[in-house]
């Protein structure tokens, strides 16, 4: 608990150029509180449960397990329901602590004066690895096995083109789904934050992490730089390129 009030108080602020750690802004204690149903949200649950079966349910044994709780609280107290779900990649920091604390917890299991902890404790490794080997089916890596579906190279020309309409040197606006591809020779904004009204507004309304109701550049522009007029000067496979008007002069 010291070392995550240290990290989160005073090491990230220090690193953060507005003095704060970003994250602390959506931490919502009180409304999470005050509200059962966000308390016992259904996704906070599936987070939990799979937590749980990926170590093994052995983890809880170990005090190991107790630093999950800090970051499992930044993201439960939040009112951005985008960390409460096992998605993204919220929960990579939590594998490693889990694992540890399987591991520590078939120690400790081992001189249980419970003959039935002792017996648990020889086969929660293979209940880790089948829930592993299960839970895989349902993850993005799992499309590996069917790539001319999974894969298709309609979208990666879509987005070649997409990305071609872009000088070198500009400064763009992105969302997550090309924003890799950009950052070498434009000067990129991640448009989640508040940024300057940019010159060029790449978007993918496929696979952008977009809101739903942005449907497509035109809102987007219209919801983050109000007042400033964009031209969309492509549109294709789900990719759309809109430039301010000030930059076409």
């Amino acid at each position: 608990m010291g070392w995550f009030a240290l990290a989160s108080l005073v090491i990230l602020p220090l690193l953060n150029p507005n003095g704060a750690w970003a994250y602390s802004s959506s931490i919502d204690l009180l409304g999470i509180l005050g509200d059962p149903a966000a308390v016992f949200q259904p996704q906070k649950s599936v987070t939990l449960a799979l937590l749980l079966v990926a170590s093994g349910v052995i983890a809880v044994r170990s005090p190991l397990a107790l630093v999950l709780l800090p970051t499992l609280a930044w993201r439960f107290f939040s009112d951005n329901a985008g960390y409460w779900g096992p998605t993204w990649q919220y929960s990579a920091v939590l594998m490693l602590i889990a694992f540890c604390a399987a591991l520590d917890g078939v120690a400790l299991v081992r001189t249980s004066r419970r003959r039935w902890r002792r017996a648990y404790g020889r086969q929660a490794a293979s209940v880790s690895i089948v829930a592993a080997l299960v839970l895989a089916t349902t993850l993005p890596l799992f499309r590996l096995t069917d790539v001319p579906v999974n894969f298709s190279t309609e979208r990666a020309a879509a987005a070649t083109a997409a990305l071609r309409v872009v000088p070198d040197g500009a400064r763009v606006e992105s969302d997550i789904g090309l924003m890799n591809y950009l950052v070498e020779r434009t000067d990129v904004y991640w448009l989640g934050n508040k940024n300057p009204p940019p010159t060029y507004l790449v978007i993918d309304l496929a696979t952008g992490g977009l809101p739903a109701e942005w449907t497509s550049a035109q809102i987007v522009a219209e919801a983050l730089h109000p007042g400033v007029t964009f031209t969309t000067i492509y549109a294709a496979g789900g990719y759309e390129v809109a430039r301010s008007e000030h930059a076409s002069r």
